[in-house]
């Protein structure tokens, strides 16, 4: 009688154990499946977002194309940039400069392979493929009190030994007087006459 009582209080027991480790399976089943969960919303919010800071066309009253700075607030890194003003068509960035100020570039065959990347704070500013060329569409900001202005484009030139742009080409920030001319020439070796420098401020859109 006692043999049996003891068999039956063991039965039990194994039986809650099995229960109890049931339990478990099925609560460490449910966490994966919360864990995939998270992580597919992740990346879902990561491609819109990715999405979103793309330079948007849409069309004026007139049939005109117009672009619109979309980024989200909250990834957007306001950045100084200096350039030469010069006669020239389009501002370009010369990733010499780029890498100088403690930055990577990389180029590839993906949207998402195209960037530049702070060394320190690991911080991308995206490229967007534009033809054979690589752009960077900024959004320029008012120095000071960073009040929004309009938008433009800097093409990222790995070819450039300055970063220059346009005479009217963010003529709001003024342009300080050259002390010194600098000889600059361009691809076909004809020389470019050089009136200054200029410091931008812009935001553009990182991650």
């Amino acid at each position: 009688m006692a043999a049996t009582e003891e068999r039956a209080k063991e039965a039990k027991k194994d039986g809650k154990v099995a229960v109890k480790i049931a339990a478990e399976k099925i609560e460490a089943e449910r966490a994966e499946v919360k864990e995939a969960e998270r992580v597919e919303v992740k990346d879902a919010e990561r491609a819109v977002l990715k999405e979103a800071v793309m330079m948007k066309a849409v069309v004026g009253d007139e049939g005109e194309v117009k672009r619109m700075f979309i980024g989200a607030v909250e990834e957007v890194a306001t950045i100084g940039m200096n350039f030469q003003v010069c006669e020239v068509k389009r501002a370009l960035a010369a990733v010499r400069r780029i890498c100088k100020a403690g930055n990577v570039v990389q180029f590839g065959s993906e949207p998402e392979e195209c960037y530049i990347e702070n060394k320190v704070s690991r911080k991308r500013v995206m490229l967007r493929q534009k033809g054979g060329s690589y752009v960077m569409d900024v959004q320029f900001v008012r120095e000071g009190d960073g009040e929004a202005m309009y938008v433009a484009e800097i093409t990222v030139d790995s070819g450039a030994e300055e970063s220059v742009c346009p005479v009217e080409w963010g003529r709001e920030f003024g342009t300080k007087a050259a002390a010194e001319q600098m000889r600059l020439v361009n691809a076909g070796g004809g020389t470019i006459r050089h009136v200054g420098s200029r410091r931008v401020t812009f935001k553009s859109a990182s991650f």
